[in-house]
């Protein structure tokens, strides 16, 4: 469904973001154009911070968003449009 061209990562001690480059498959084949989309996570004040565990939050969160992508575009919702005007149905509905 997605294919991850590059995944990089920045913190502050506190917080890492993960910013991933993708490209989503329509049937089968990748986008011309790579897409962008940003994870985060935060360690709570009482928590140690550590970087893997964040870099790991971070990086599942960004995926999960580009997956959300690719199922839209994959599956995009169904619209049944009325063209014949009928007993119980009106044309344009």
């Amino acid at each position: 469904m997605i294919v991850v061209k590059n995944a990089r990562f920045v913190t502050d001690n506190k917080t890492v973001k993960c910013t991933m480059d993708y490209y989503v498959l329509l049937n089968g084949v990748p986008e011309n154009n790579p897409r962008m989309t940003i994870g985060e996570a935060r360690c709570a004040p009482e928590d140690k911070f550590d970087f893997k565990v964040g870099m790991d939050l971070a990086y599942d969160r960004a995926y999960a968003k580009a997956i959300e992508v690719a199922e839209k575009m994959n599956r995009p919702k169904m619209r049944f449009v009325c063209v014949k005007s009928g007993n119980d149905f009106t044309s344009g509905t």
